[in-house]
């Protein structure tokens, strides 16, 4: 019950960083169809705030348990 799987573990990690990577894109395609720039500085804000979140996250779930 309290065992995480390999299989799991990689498929998680596999699907945040595809929806970290769809999340980037949609910012950086909107930004430049909108605004004709890109706003590095953002991308690198939200990706901080995403890190954070699964660190965060990580702890939350390992002492929930």
């Amino acid at each position: 019950m309290g065992e995480i799987e390999i299989k799991d573990s990689i498929k998680t990690y596999l699907i945040g960083v595809g929806g970290w990577i769809l999340l980037i894109l949609f910012n950086v395609s909107f930004d430049f169809i909108a605004y004709r720039q890109l706003y590095w500085p953002q991308y690198f804000k939200l990706t901080a705030y995403i890190i954070i979140a699964v660190i965060v996250g990580k702890i939350y779930f390992k002492y929930r348990a």
